[in-house]
């Protein structure tokens, strides 16, 4: 049974319009990501300073809305799950 199935998770922070009024593609924290988790594996998170692993983790557990992506938990989209529940699941 897939755990914790992830595909093309990305996250990229909005910036303010320069002096000029010109947009700014803002800031990609994390890129596109895809993969599972299957029960009773274990994954590891690994990298330099500032490459989006603190983001990453953000948006798995909720704490951060994805730009694209999707996250599910045990079958369930993350985007769907009643918050009661899914903090029974998942411990902060």
């Amino acid at each position: 049974m897939t755990a914790l199935k992830v595909e093309n998770l990305s996250k990229t922070f909005a910036l303010p319009r320069g002096l000029f009024g010109r947009a700014h593609p803002g800031v990609r924290a994390v890129r596109p990501v895809s993969f599972s988790v299957e029960a009773g594996e274990t994954l590891g998170v690994v990298g330099e300073s500032g490459c989006g692993k603190s983001t990453f983790a953000r948006m798995l557990v909720g704490l951060l809305e994805p730009t694209t992506g999707q996250i599910e938990i045990e079958g369930q989209a993350l985007d769907n799950a009643d918050p009661a529940a899914f903090g029974r699941v998942i411990q902060y």
